[in-house]
């Protein structure tokens, strides 16, 4: 049997000045992991729990079709202002309106949920079906795990002096 002992050299200073610049790029990928988890669920027609959203009326869909919408049977994207599906990083529906910085560590996602129409679907005020689709959903903390492990690893790398005995 051999017996292998490994030491790796690592600057504790350099860990904790990696910290903060770290956990601002990680709260500003859990933003950017919401806005796109919110906008797969309204595109996949599925609430924050995993359910699917109540299907349209018939009437509804003749008007959108009428309207000339894109996507007329689907719920909440009749003008697409209130999501924003397909619009990478544009500032129309939902997307990350500050970003986290090292002197402050806050990311906000915001959304049309300050126009009536957001919240009136969200929380299925009369005469609209309830559709919760602005939220953490349940999906997120599976995504929210890997960001953490990962920025834990970058930091943990930052440290590395590269040297071994």
């Amino acid at each position: 049997m051999i017996d292998i002992k490994v030491r790796k050299n690592f600057d504790i200073g350099k860990m904790v000045r990696a910290i903060p610049k770290e956990t601002a790029i990680l709260l500003n990928d859990i933003a950017d992991a919401a806005v796109v988890d919110i906008r797969e669920g309204v595109e996949k027609e599925v609430d924050l729990d995993g359910k699917a959203f109540t299907k349209l009326k018939i009437p509804t869909v003749k008007a959108k079709k009428k309207k000339r919408y894109q996507w007329p049977s689907k719920p909440l994207v009749a003008s697409n202002k209130m999501v924003g599906i397909g619009r990478k990083g544009a500032r129309r529906g939902i997307y990350v309106k500050t970003r986290a910085t090292i002197n402050k560590l806050l990311a906000i996602v915001t959304t049309a949920l300050s126009s009536p129409w957001g919240y009136y679907h969200h929380t299925g005020a009369d005469p609209q079906p309830e559709r919760k689709w602005f939220g953490i959903s349940k999906r997120m903390p599976r995504k929210v795990d890997r960001l953490i492990k990962s920025a834990e690893t970058r930091i943990v790398n930052s440290a590395d002096t590269g040297g071994m005995k």
